[in-house]
């Protein structure tokens, strides 16, 4: 067997991190709200408009809650 082939086999079985669903569940939940913010800040930041898919997405001006709240499942 070679090496790469090893390395393969090894990240593929024995070096992989096993986690709860819930955890897999609150690293998406994460991904997808990090994505969602940084696609609406690209698009504030060109002075374009969202589309309407997110709309919803807009922070109130004020900044009234705090970036915490999002990240609670």
């Amino acid at each position: 067997m070679t090496v790469p082939a090893l390395a393969g086999v090894l990240a593929a079985t024995a070096l992989v991190a096993h986690h709860e669903p819930a955890y897999h569940l609150q690293q998406h939940h994460w991904r997808t709200l990090h994505q969602t913010r940084a696609t609406v800040s690209h698009y504030t930041r060109r002075g374009d408009p969202l589309p309407a898919r997110l709309r919803p997405w807009r922070a109130p001006p004020d900044h009234a809650r705090s970036h915490h709240e999002d990240l609670r499942l």
